[in-house]
């Protein structure tokens, strides 16, 4: 099997300087708030947290491997759907738990994610601190409705992403559109990533 952030070769990092929304407002906003502080004591008695933070550190890595992209502007249009007008402050791992603690995702939901992740990368997506928050949660959505049985509507989703229900929709469609509708995941895929994504996790 051939993944990005297994075989992708890293560049030098440049930052994408073309963003069209309000996400970090958004979140910032948003009626649901989480004392992140207070999980951080409990993160290691849960398997899902400890998921969440190897997703984390993978997805810095695919950010750093993903930044040529900007350089030689490959996919920018593709990558325009995800860009966001300035920086999220809440970090990659407290924006998953945000996610695991009020979306009750599955453990194979938060795998099958970052193969989506993944593939975006494999068409030459690019992963920044602009766009990988809107890239996750849409992976996460996606996930979500291929592998679960029950799962909330967009605009509950919306309020724990912080992105606004109209420009989700958008991107979960668009998001399949880059896909080609095709959100199979073989279960060699799938269990080669688990391999991966759980090696280090007791």
């Amino acid at each position: 099997m051939s993944t990005y952030f297994i075989t992708k070769e890293s560049e030098s990092k440049t930052e994408n300087d073309s963003f069209n929304s309000s996400f970090n407002s958004e979140l910032s906003n948003s009626s649901i708030e989480v004392d992140l502080d207070e999980m951080k004591k409990d993160d290691f008695n849960n398997p899902l947290f400890k998921i969440a933070y190897e997703i984390s550190e993978i997805l810095k890595i695919l950010i750093e491997k993903s930044a040529f992209n900007s350089k030689i502007k490959v996919k920018e249009s593709i990558t325009e759907i995800f860009n966001s007008l300035i920086i999220p402050q809440i970090s990659i791992y407290d924006y998953l738990k945000r996610i695991i603690m009020y979306s009750n995702i599955e453990e194979n939901t938060l795998i099958s994610s970052l193969i989506y992740i993944d593939r975006l990368c494999i068409k030459n997506v690019n992963l920044n601190k602009y766009t990988i928050h809107k890239i996750l949660f849409s992976c996460i959505l996606l996930s979500i409705k291929t592998n679960e049985d029950n799962f909330y509507k967009n605009d509950y989703y919306s309020e724990i992403s912080g992105i606004p229900l109209k420009q989700l929709n958008f991107i979960e469609y668009n998001l399949l559109v880059i896909f080609n509708f095709e959100t199979y995941i073989s279960s060699d895929i799938f269990n080669e990533y688990k391999r991966i994504l759980l090696r280090d996790i007791v």
